[in-house]
């Protein structure tokens, strides 16, 4: 797998970012935003973040093991043929 490095996360990114979650984002961005997210340990824990906010705001449980879920996907993921 291909995998930029960004040094630093823009406002912008933080944006659309979030648009993305609330799916608002324009369809043209979708590519550039996932990318920067798959290269970006950062933005990833602003997108958890979003979805555990949006959780809370809705009433629903939150399992802290969601975390190991993630990180077993992300493996799966990683091992499979691009």
């Amino acid at each position: 797998m291909n995998r930029r490095l960004i040094p630093q996360m823009s406002e912008q990114q933080r944006q659309h970012l979030s648009a993305l979650a609330d799916g608002e984002l324009d369809p043209g961005l979708n590519r550039a935003t996932l990318a920067n997210l798959e290269a970006s340990p950062e933005l990833q824990e602003i997108w958890e973040r979003y979805h555990l906010i949006g959780s809370a705001l809705r009433g629903e449980a939150v399992d802290r093991r969601y975390r190991e879920i993630g990180e077993r996907v992300r493996v799966r993921l990683q091992s499979e043929p691009t």
